[in-house]
């Protein structure tokens, strides 16, 4: 696992929120999976997009 997310509510399905999270640093080529967990009756969340960046450096 590089990284795990807590996504918080935003109340209303039309309202976004942008979260971001520092992953494990890693070399290479490497397949992507996403595994999402909750205590909803129903949907969980909307996930718009999900992006790398580089590190900023301080």
């Amino acid at each position: 696992m590089l990284g795990r997310v807590e996504v918080p509510a935003t109340g209303a399905w039309d309202n976004w929120r942008m979260v971001t999270e520092n992953v494990k640093n890693t070399q290479g080529r490497h397949d992507i999976y996403f595994t999402f967990h909750g205590n909803a009756s129903g949907n969980l969340f909307k996930m718009d997009y999900w992006r790398f960046e580089a590190k900023k450096e301080e």
